[in-house]
């Protein structure tokens, strides 16, 4: 993947979306929905450059080449948004889940509190003097 991204530098790749050409940088801020029309977008214009013949395998041309650049690109894009929305939405759970317990816990240890006697609950407040 990194060699795509040195490949998109080096030949200065923009892309064409519907908020105008944007850098590989920019692809990054884009949402999913719109790099997916980024995608249908290289995906046809690579149907389009590829003509099918059952004589002839198609020839790599450099304009084909950096379609499919652009496309992979987007995909990578996509794919690690999507890795990190998921990994986000696990911390999230995960975050939840331990305020959950540790609720539980406090109010467990509020329970043993309350159970103590008299007595028990002075020696330790004595304690923590």
């Amino acid at each position: 993947m990194s060699n795509l991204f040195k490949i998109a530098t080096q030949n200065k790749y923009r892309f064409d979306t519907g908020r105008g050409r944007v850098s590989v940088e920019d692809l990054w801020d884009l949402p999913l929905t719109e790099l997916d029309q980024v995608y249908k977008y290289y995906s046809k214009a690579l149907k389009e450059e590829t003509e099918e013949s059952l004589l002839q395998q198609p020839q790599p041309s450099a304009g084909r080449e950096a379609i499919v650049h652009r496309r992979d690109i987007v995909v990578a894009v996509v794919r690690t948004k999507q890795r990190e929305a998921e990994l986000r939405e696990q911390q999230a759970l995960s975050r939840q889940k331990k305020a959950r317990i540790l609720a539980l816990l406090a109010q467990k240890q509020d329970s043993a509190l309350e159970q103590k006697s008299e007595d028990e609950l002075k020696e330790l407040l004595s304690q923590l003097e």
